[in-house]
């Protein structure tokens, strides 16, 4: 809801920032594999609002 409201206000791009996230969502899964596909699933979630 965030990232929509902020790409509405044109702050924030939502495509670039759920590539961003699932990028992100790899560097964490090699500490920490649950936090990362936690973050895989948002990124998704991202991704199909658009």
């Amino acid at each position: 809801m965030l990232v929509t409201a902020l790409q509405a206000r044109g702050h924030l791009d939502v495509a670039e920032f759920a590539e961003t996230l699932g990028i992100f969502s790899v560097v964490v899964a090699e500490d920490d594999a649950l936090e990362g596909d936690i973050l895989a699933v948002w990124a998704g979630i991202t991704k199909e609002s658009l």
